[in-house]
């Protein structure tokens, strides 16, 4: 996880980039501060936040960024698993990777799952403009490193259920056919 200490340094270290006057966009975020009255980190955080908005609404590559989005910070948090396995004081060692497994197998039934539904019905969903920048919020909460993120509780909520309701449905089906 990342400390708090770690965040406070990264902003530290770009806010002094920021008033480098050795850097070409100096002058431009001075100015723009004294128009505003806004902070230079928080105009660089608007400006990228605003840029990535346009991005996903009206880039011709919003599908490629949104993937790549869903894909990078899972798959590098499922290798560091198979690599390096959680230790955790209050579980025992299986508990630990059996828990940090399963929130990982969850994410990416839930990502393959939004795939299919994609296949099906993408052309609807295609129609509306803000679909691109919701689908990456969407999976960004996903795949937050919090107990209940988004692919835990659309898994409890609904791909379990229709697994469950399968299962059933096709262990009656054998029933049926069994001589």
């Amino acid at each position: 996880m990342v400390k708090d200490e770690q965040v406070k340094l990264v902003m530290a270290i770009i806010d002094k980039m920021l008033h480098d006057t050795s850097k070409p966009w100096t002058n431009w975020f001075g100015w723009m501060e004294t128009r505003t009255n806004v902070p230079r980190f928080k105009l660089l955080i608007g400006l990228l936040l605003s840029t990535s908005v346009i991005l996903f609404v009206f880039g011709p590559n919003a599908m490629v960024l949104s993937n790549a989005i869903g894909l990078i910070y899972p798959a590098q948090l499922t290798a560091s698993l198979v690599f390096w396995p959680p230790k955790r004081k209050n579980f025992a060692p299986a508990a630990a990777v059996a828990e940090a497994q399963n929130k990982k197998f969850t994410y990416w039934l839930m990502f393959s799952a939004l795939l299919i539904v994609e296949q099906v019905c993408g052309f609807v969903l295609f129609l509306f403009p803000w679909y691109m920048l919701l689908r990456t919020f969407f999976l960004m909460w996903c795949s937050a490193p919090i107990r209940n993120n988004g692919a835990t509780l659309i898994f409890n909520k609904v791909i379990y259920k229709l697994l469950k309701i399968g299962k059933n449905v096709l262990t009656q089906w054998f029933l049926k056919c069994d001589p």
